[in-house]
């Protein structure tokens, strides 16, 4: 299922969804599914998403809200049998074949405990 494009807003910084860039249509083989997107956290990249050494109680509320927002984006989908994935990554390493894969539900992103890994594929139902 096709998403709504998300701008990245730095004065309202939260997740913000996107279009490939041009150069990057080489990570599209990582994945199975039609609709490709580049997939950004508050931080502007995607290291909000990382809650292991968040450095305080403001920034972790910052990271598990982004972690919610993905959850509500997607959840529309999920409710109609739509699958995602999602390769986590840092910046550099889209075009390193992945570690792992892993299958994830809907309700598990938005569980505090839940922390994605990188370079692991997931699949979202």
């Amino acid at each position: 299922m096709e998403l709504s494009q998300l701008a990245w807003d730095e004065h309202h910084p939260s997740i913000h969804l996107t279009d490939l860039s041009e150069g990057e249509d080489v990570i599209r083989k990582k994945f199975s599914l039609e609709h490709v997107y580049s997939l950004g956290s508050h931080q502007g990249c995607g290291c909000g998403f990382i809650k292991e050494g968040a450095s305080d109680g403001i920034e972790k509320v910052q990271i598990q809200k982004d972690y919610d927002a993905l959850g509500y984006l997607i959840s529309a989908g999920v409710l109609k049998g739509f699958k995602y994935q999602i390769y986590t990554c840092w910046d550099g390493d889209q075009w390193k074949k992945h570690e792992d894969s892993k299958g994830l539900k809907l309700s598990e992103i938005i569980f505090p405990e839940f922390e994605f890994r990188e370079k692991v594929l997931f699949e979202i139902t």
